[in-house]
């Protein structure tokens, strides 16, 4: 019987692409720069990639910072100051919090019935001011965040510190719920745990499904919890 569930935030509940792509205009007008509507995709190429990297344990999240708008400046043939538009960036994105579609109200139905944790690659302040603005933080026992943990999912030493956290708390008690399939997905089902996909991009599904439940929309939780 489930009791726990752990939920992603960026692109579960807070709509990243949405965030960030607003957060990378205002970065760049802030310096200056004619923002165009390509760059806001271009930058989260380069981020998702990068993020992998990190994810593989080949990147630190300092070399992310140190990256990502280098590549989006050099794509474009900008002359900036990379580093400046980052620390705008995290700025800004600190303060968006734009929701995907229904997540307060799964968040509701899901708190009603059992006890409700996020499971973030992020930073800790930032994704608590951000749950808060979007009415949802009310709705968490919990945040679990890499920053504080010092490990990123999908890597057993993040789920290790979580239910290291937990009295009762099993992997078979317990479902992760998330949009990505080599962060969320691969770190649950490697640790034991049930898993549903988010699909919230309409991607291709995978040749080995190791997730119990696929939702194309978050109220479809329901049909599996």
């Amino acid at each position: 019987m489930i009791k726990n569930v752990f939920i992603d935030i960026d692109d579960t509940l807070l709509d990243f692409d949405k965030n960030a792509t607003l957060a990378v205009k205002m970065a760049f007008e802030k310096v200056g720069l004619c923002y165009k509507d390509e760059y806001g995709p271009w930058f989260l190429q380069i981020n998702d990639g990068l993020w992998r990297l990190i994810e593989e344990k080949k990147l630190t999240r300092k070399g992310l910072h140190e990256r990502r708008f280098k590549g989006v400046l050099s794509e474009f043939g900008l002359v900036g100051d990379g580093d400046l538009i980052e620390k705008l960036f995290r700025e800004f994105l600190f303060d968006l919090a734009i929701p995907v579609d229904g997540a307060v109200e799964i968040l509701k139905y899901l708190s009603g019935k059992y006890t409700v944790y996020a499971a973030s690659n992020a930073i800790y302040l930032q994704q608590v001011n951000r749950l808060k603005k979007a009415g949802m933080y009310e709705y968490l026992e919990r945040l679990f965040v890499s920053e504080i943990i010092g490990y990123n999912k999908p890597s057993k030493e993040f789920f290790d510190a979580c239910f290291k956290e937990l009295d009762g708390a099993t992997v078979e008690n317990t479902v992760m719920i998330g949009d990505s399939l080599t962060a969320d997905i691969k770190g649950a089902n490697d640790y034991g745990m049930r898993a549903i996909w988010f699909n919230k991009k309409g991607a291709i599904e995978p040749n080995e499904k190791n997730y119990f439940a696929k939702v194309d929309r978050l109220q479809d939780i329901k049909k599996y919890l």
